[in-house]
């Protein structure tokens, strides 16, 4: 849920994106593909390309400046993202995704497991999809006190603005915008339904996929609300930008996820895992069958889903950055987490002293419970 604001970049950014065009040799399958010089099935209907033998990672060391980029840049979000550069003195943006105040009812297993996920998610939309996206690479940085932190990298370029200051009609790519957030939501995040802080414009208005750190989740839609940045969708989406990416997704195989899964996690993870290899492949997976038996998205240009609408809008950011959580081990057991979310639905509701109420109780309850932790461990 960062908001890597106005300035961050993407790795591997293309200055013009144009779709690929592959011609089909006759007599073939529809999801036969051409090789790159190198021999490798590219594309979004390429079959799987697996390998004995475990790809080098590279993984960038980035030296901070002084200042973090929430402080040099006015950014926010709940992973303190860090201005660097790498190695090679290339500017750079690195992160961890602490989840905030989630990092409360979750192992810490789950921190690591989210960087994995916005790396992977971010090379699927790039490079099976060949949509203008942030796309992610492991790296770390090492503190003032000589303890190494890992995370994710991108690069950082100037000028780039959000959709919480731009406007839709602004973008000049509109049919991608609008093929970004269906991937996304096909990917399972919630986080991009009301967040206009992960819809990031370059400086020439080129819509671009960014932040990842939700995506590979179960489920193409959240309360009912579907998977999907309703300012561009409400904006920019129409039957003939939605209903190509929609059933290209739906025409997915279940060996082209897997392949797409691999080829993201092997490139790009370091220590990628067979284990997390299956995980994400079948929650892609399932989420293509939820998406084949139903069409969310659809919904922004036949008519809004009645949660959309005021005021029963205003309801729904707090209760989507919520309801994805309370499946987590102990959810119910932190009632911290409850009131972080009725303190963000008061502020939703222009109701400060109610949200400053609430946000003193939710930090005497952390405050109570850090004591009983220390007893414990004590």
């Amino acid at each position: 849920m960062d908001k890597l604001g106005a300035m961050t970049g993407a790795r591997a950014m293309p200055g013009k994106v144009k779709a690929k065009k592959t011609e089909k040799p006759a007599g073939l399958p529809k999801d036969t593909v051409s090789k790159s010089e190198a021999g490798e099935l590219k594309g979004v209907y390429a079959k799987p390309v697996f390998k004995n033998e475990t790809p080098q990672v590279r993984i960038s060391r980035v030296t901070p400046t002084k200042k973090s980029a929430a402080s040099e840049n006015q950014w926010s979000g709940i992973n303190k993202p860090i201005i660097g550069t790498d190695e090679n003195g290339t500017k750079v943006v690195f992160k961890h995704n602490s989840l905030g105040i989630f990092a409360r009812i979750y192992p810490k297993s789950e921190m690591r497991k989210r960087d994995v996920k916005e790396v992977v998610a971010s090379h699927i939309m790039k490079d099976e999809f060949d949509l203008p996206t942030v796309t992610y690479s492991e790296g770390y940085v090492v503190d003032d006190k000589g303890q190494k932190q890992r995370g994710i990298v991108c690069d950082f370029i100037e000028g780039i603005r959000t959709l919480e200051t731009a406007k839709p009609d602004e973008i000049k790519n509109p049919d991608q915008a609008v093929e970004q957030s269906i991937v996304k939501g096909w990917m399972g995040d919630w986080d991009i339904i009301k967040n206009d802080s992960n819809v990031w414009l370059l400086p020439d208005n080129t819509a671009v996929g960014a932040d990842f750190g939700f995506a590979i989740d179960d489920g193409i839609t959240d309360f009912g609300v579907p998977n999907a940045n309703e300012k561009v969708m409400k904006a920019l989406s129409k039957s003939d930008n939605v209903d190509p990416i929609v059933n290209k997704i739906k025409d997915l195989s279940d060996d082209e996820i897997k392949g797409m899964v691999h080829r993201a996690g092997s490139k790009n993870v370091d220590g990628w895992k067979p284990e997390l290899e299956k995980e994400f492949t079948d929650i892609l997976i399932r989420n293509r069958d939820k998406l084949k038996k139903k069409n969310p998205f659809d919904n922004y240009y036949t008519g809004f889903h009645p949660t959309l609408k005021k005021p029963l809008n205003k309801l729904m950011y707090p209760l989507i950055f919520f309801t994805p959580n309370i499946d987590a081990p102990g959810c119910w057991k932190h009632p911290e987490v409850i009131l972080d979310t009725l303190k963000a639905l008061a502020g939703v509701y222009q109701m400060p002293l109610v949200a400053k109420v609430l946000g003193n109780i939710e930090e005497r309850v952390i405050a109570w419970q850090d004591r009983n932790v220390l007893k414990t461990e004590g």
